[in-house]
């Protein structure tokens, strides 16, 4: 569920096209229940181990059957209780997306929604048009092409119960970022309103929905999207971990429930997959969810990187397509994997975000071993395209509009072209290599040495570069020059060095002078105007405190703080940021005077123009990405 803060998807650029080979290749061995196991077992000792990873569960299907539903390590750490396949129940996140699509279509097929109705006509608040956008529709949401912006606060609290869904969407409405309905930016605030809409049409709470018309026909008796979950299934609760010995002490809840406050055992995920896998080989089942589960599956959109359904989408893992979903709480990491050819599924899922990295090493492995690989297509790579789509890319899930803008800047991704013709994934500065090898394979498509795809198209109206991977649900947009950021985190350094090194030399440069008997300046205004250009930098100092003392906790991997509690935080920030923004023009003025009238020395002037360089960089990073602001939502 969570994106630009704690970067879940990673864990499937891992799997898609950064993992190395750890194994030989072998004879793909039909996964027998004994044969499974002694293969699991010890790899899955020796990634928790390597990892310190708290507790793992795992499902593997096949044809029909249950073949591997166990836990390993601890649902509980600080009680040393065993993590198992049938009595623990996990958090598998925004795979609980997939059963709002599921939901979405049932109620289609009984006629009583249009997937390509303005979903205003089924809502009791509204969703704003923005001129020259496109209504948003059922269909726009589920293949998260409503543009909305991405939202944290709120998202997930540790209090005692969440918040009526229908009050938590119509209090915090975000702005639609891409409304032309031709741009997929992941949206839990979307997936969210499908599944209100399923509880306002039907009369039944979403949760109760699923329950009655998804989880009891797929005899699921071990899942639930209640928060906290009933009594009986509570006491089966798998604790999430800050740490490998460290458990939180809250129950997550989650205030979108369709968008990710499933909790499940790894025995009733099997069964889910099951039913997804035999639908699409046409199987009737019961409740009558053989077409709408087909339809989650169905390609309803495809890039040349891959495809995407109703919330599922396709990502690749040694050559072989899968289609699924992945999920992320504060402390569960999961992922849910469909071989649709081989009639094979996998899940897995962690309690710590340690055991997130144990993940990555135990389904390549796996994939490797039981899962044939696809045929390879005929390679045509036609003229190259590397240096035509080069340059620095950042997510569409993200907020333009708050401060969640200036965290957006770290995860900017850099393509560049490498000695074969290909492509080289970094960080924005090319410092850290991510993809070491694209090659180009058609034009604007590049796969990896592991099958991962990327493809590159261009907005024929606005000239936009696009990249697509796990096919149209992760898509990066080119960053404009004034977005790189290796234009404004190196500038911003500079500010933020000259502010550090101002700050600690401002009063020892002051007890100098007293010790020698000196003063700055000739002039009253000189002493002034150098005083008041420092004032402007302390201001920003104290501004970036208030940031840290509001959000810290957040890089921590706890975005519980990200909440209405942490309001009067917030809006702290923001006047000290604004104070600190209005200060600006001073130091500026001090170093345009002192070189007008040749006050201090040559370096003092220097040092005074850096000063200004300094504070006229944070201003303008302040105000263009947020730090000064005035939005509570977020």
């Amino acid at each position: 569920m969570l994106t630009q803060i704690l970067s879940v998807g990673r864990l499937f650029v891992a799997l898609m096209i950064a993992l190395p080979a750890t194994t030989a290749a072998q004879d793909i061995t039909e996964p027998l229940a004994e044969d499974l196991e002694a293969f699991i077992d010890p790899l899955m000792a020796e990634q928790m181990d390597k990892h310190r990873a708290t507790g793992l569960v795992i499902a593997v299907v096949k044809n029909g059957e249950i073949r591997l539903a166990k836990g390993y390590g601890l649902a509980d750490a600080s009680a040393k209780t065993p993590l198992t396949g049938d009595a623990t129940l996990v958090r598998p996140g925004s795979i609980s997306k997939l059963f709002v699509g599921i939901a979405v279509m049932q109620m289609a097929e009984a006629g009583k929604l249009d997937l390509d109705r303005d979903v205003n006509t089924y809502i009791d608040f509204a969703i704003p048009t923005p001129p020259g956008g496109v209504p948003v529709t059922l269909r726009r949401l589920m293949t998260h092409r409503a543009g909305f912006e991405e939202q944290v606060k709120d998202l997930i609290g540790s209090g005692a119960q969440a918040p009526p869904l229908g009050e938590r969407l119509k209090s915090n409405i975000p702005r639609r970022l891409f409304p032309g309905g031709d741009v997929s930016a992941y949206s839990n605030y979307g997936a969210a309103l499908a599944g209100y809409i399923v509880e306002r049409v039907s009369g039944e709470k979403f949760e109760y929905y699923v329950e009655q018309h998804i989880l009891a026909p797929l005899s699921m008796t071990r899942s639930t999207f209640a928060q906290p979950p009933p009594p009986d299934l509570g006491a089966m609760m798998a604790r999430g971990h800050r740490n490998a010995d460290t458990p939180y002490d809250f129950f997550e809840m989650i205030s979108l429930p369709p968008a990710g406050a499933l909790s499940a055992t790894a025995q009733d995920m099997g069964r889910f997959m099951i039913a997804l896998l035999q639908a699409q080989d046409g199987a009737e089942l019961s409740g009558g969810l053989a077409g709408p589960m087909r339809a989650v599956l169905t390609e309803q959109l495809s890039v040349p990187a891959g495809r995407m359904g109703f919330f599922a989408y396709e990502s690749n893992v040694n050559h072989r397509a899968f289609i699924g979903h992945d999920g992320g709480t504060i402390a569960f990491v999961s992922t849910m994997l469909l071989h649709p050819p081989s009639n094979t599924g996998i899940f897995l899922s962690a309690n710590s975000f340690a055991g997130a990295r144990a993940m990555g090493p135990v389904i390549e492995k796996f994939v490797e071993r039981y899962v044939p690989a696809d045929d390879a297509p005929a390679a045509n790579p036609g003229a190259p395209t590397a240096a035509e789509v080069a340059g620095v890319y950042q997510t569409t899930r993200r907020s333009d509009a708050t401060f969640m803008r200036f965290m957006a800047l770290a995860g900017q991704f850099r393509f560049s072209p490498n000695a074969e013709g290909g492509l080289r994934g970094s960080d924005a500065f090319g410092i850290r290599t991510l993809v070491p090898n694209l090659s180009q394979v058609e034009p604007y498509l590049f796969v990896g040495p592991k099958g991962g795809k990327i493809s590159f198209r261009r907005d024929a109206d606005t000239g936009r570069w696009f990249s697509d991977s796990l096919g149209p649900i992760q898509v990066r947009e080119r960053a404009a020059w004034h977005e790189d950021a290796r234009l404004i985190a190196p500038s911003l350094n500079v500010a933020l060095l000259t502010l550090i090194f101002t700050l600690v030399g401002w009063p020892i440069a002051a007890a100098w002078r007293r010790y020698k008997g000196r003063s700055f300046g000739a002039l009253a205004a000189d002493r002034r105007d150098h005083l008041l250009s420092r004032i402007a930098l302390l201001a920003y100092a104290a501004a970036f405190g208030a940031w840290i003392a509001f959000a810290g906790p957040a890089a921590g991997n706890d975005i519980s703080v990200l909440s209405a509690v942490n309001d009067g935080k917030l809006m702290a920030a923001y006047i000290v940021s604004w104070l600190a923004v209005a200060l600006s023009p001073l130091a500026l003025w001090t170093a345009v005077r002192f070189w007008r009238d040749s006050v201090g020395g040559r370096w003092t002037r220097i040092h005074h123009s850096l000063l200004a360089f300094s504070a006229l960089t944070l201003a303008y990073v302040f105000v263009a990405y947020g730090l000064a602001g005035t939005t509570l939502n977020y």
